[in-house]
């Protein structure tokens, strides 16, 4: 699986790892899945890798 973006917030250990959204939402908000299957819901706050 390629995930295509790093995530840039330290929410729940996530900074730093690759990741994928899969869906974007209002106020800049996204559902983030990364390589290790976790889901979470934050701040559109990523960079391409």
């Amino acid at each position: 699986m390629t995930l295509p973006y790093i995530y840039a917030w330290n929410r729940q250990g996530g900074k730093g790892q690759h990741c994928e959204v899969l869906d974007r939402g209002t106020m800049n908000s996204c559902c983030t899945r990364f390589s290790a299957g976790y889901t979470m819901a934050s701040s559109a706050m990523l960079y391409d890798a």
